[in-house]
């Protein structure tokens, strides 16, 4: 049986229908909620100090990796847009470590090849929209005091990502819709994979082995990841939104057994994160719900390719930029 075979069969279950019906429906109304309170004006317009102006540039963005957490964001984001705004999908790829030369080759990241298979197919089921790719290409970063207390070289990796995609000159958004939260709802992490394959016991200890990875993720979510992403999206005068983590589609996916949200027998692409895959499959993305999961640092190629040695020095690279203020960056900061 091939995986298209495999998500018909397991939607057409009549539970697993039910519950892909109430995540729709709560997980929709988060969304809705998150866009349609969006002020009236861009950030082009604000400037501007005109109130009566009809604006109809972007006012909101989605941070893009083209996985499957922010493709369901933007497709159902869709909905509540006006058709005549354009949306944001800001993409962010940095430039290899060993580059000299600047080209388009030194960009072609996982992540930004992701973007453009997952950008076509929103293409394909929203004709009418006008999806604007935004491609943040980058080269060095100085963020350390936006990412404090938290310091390990992930958190430098994860608050540069995040900086640089929601500081994008060319967007006019002023709302940045994030995926915050989808990993550890649905177990998209390898760790829990890992967790399941390192289990030596029965069926039941190898669910109860990734549930307790699953709740020491979702415990520590908003000092380890809410507050800092928070704090480096607003730097740049956005305001971040994660409907993942509404109080009540929350309270449904907690509420579910591991094996209903994640299935780590299936293949990576399938059975991480697989009912949110089934969701992602019925309401008709395609090509995406097979991607694998791709952690940012690694999928954006801040972090990748790198020996031990070149961690310490990546690390030591950070600290000294955040601490070295670059004049050139700071006047293309002003003069945006």
């Amino acid at each position: 049986m091939n995986n298209e075979d495999l998500y018909k069969n397991l939607i057409a279950q009549s539970e697993i229908k039910e519950t892909l019906s109430i995540i729709h429906t709560l997980l929709s109304d988060s969304i809705k909620n998150r866009v349609k309170n969006t002020a009236p004006l861009c950030r082009l317009c604000l400037q501007q100090l005109n109130i009566s102006l009809a604006c109809t540039h972007a006012k909101l963005c989605i941070l893009f990796s083209g996985g499957i957490d922010c493709t369901i964001l933007a497709l159902l984001a869709n909905q509540y847009v006006p058709v005549n705004e354009p949306i944001e999908l800001i993409n962010v790829a940095f430039e290899s470590v060993k580059g000299q030369n600047i080209s388009e080759k030194l960009w072609d990241v996982p992540y930004r090849i992701t973007s453009l298979v997952s950008v076509n197919e929103l293409k394909q089921l929203c004709p009418e929209r006008r999806w604007n790719l935004l491609e943040v290409n980058v080269t060095r970063s100085r963020i350390k005091h936006l990412i404090y207390p938290l310091d390990t070289v992930l958190d430098e990796s994860l608050g540069c990502a995040f900086w640089f995609a929601s500081h994008c000159f060319q967007s006019t958004a002023r709302v940045a819709l994030i995926g915050s939260g989808a990993d550890e709802l649905f177990g998209g992490y390898t760790r829990y994979r890992n967790s399941f394959k390192r289990c030596l016991g029965n069926d039941l200890d190898h669910q109860l082995a990734v549930q307790n990875e699953l709740e020491v993720d979702w415990q520590r979510i908003s000092a380890r990841n809410l507050a800092r992403d928070d704090r480096v999206i607003a730097d740049n005068g956005k305001t971040a939104r994660s409907p993942f983590i509404e109080e009540n589609f929350v309270k449904l996916i907690r509420s579910l057994e591991v094996y209903q949200k994640c299935c780590f027998a299936f293949p990576e692409g399938v059975g991480d994160k697989l009912l949110l895959r089934l969701y992602g499959y019925q309401i008709g993305l395609r090509d995406v719900v097979y991607l694998r999961k791709r952690a940012i640092q690694f999928g954006s190629r801040i972090a990748s390719k790198m020996l031990p040695i070149n961690l310490i020095i990546y690390s030591l690279s950070l600290l000294m930029l955040c601490l070295c203020h670059d004049i050139s960056s700071t006047n293309k900061k002003f003069n945006r």
